[in-house]
C-alpha cells in the first residue's frame, strides 16, 4: 500500500520588486524530493516566470512541510512537482 505526501504547512511566496513593477502573475513549477522526515530537498525550477520569482518559489517551497509518503507503513522519500502561484495583491 502506498500513500503520497500530504502538505501540512504551506508558506506563501514573496514577490520581488521587479515582478511587482512588471505586474507578473502566474505559476512556477518546482520539483524536488520529500524526505522521510517530510522536509523538501533538492528543489529546482522545472518551469519558471523570471523576474526573480523562480528563486522566490524555491525559497518558499523549501519551507513547506509534509506528512511523508508511506509504503507498507514506513515513510519513504519521493520525487514530486508542485506549482507555486504568484497573484498580485489586491489594491
Amino acid at each position: 500500500m502506498f500513500s503520497g505526501p500530504v502538505i501540512i504547512q504551506r508558506v506563501d511566496p514573496e514577490y520581488t520588486d521587479e515582478a511587482l513593477e512588471a505586474k507578473i502573475e502566474g505559476a512556477v513549477t518546482v520539483s524536488g524530493k520529500i524526505g522521510t522526515d517530510g522536509i523538501p530537498k533538492d528543489v529546482t525550477v522545472a518551469k519558471g516566470l523570471g523576474h526573480g520569482l523562480n528563486a522566490k518559489a524555491v525559497e518558499c517551497s523549501e519551507k513547506w512541510r509534509f506528512q511523508p509518503a508511506m509504503r507498507k507503513g514506513e515513510p519513504v522519500e519521493v520525487r514530486v512537482s508542485a506549482l507555486v502561484t504568484f497573484k498580485l495583491p489586491a489594491k
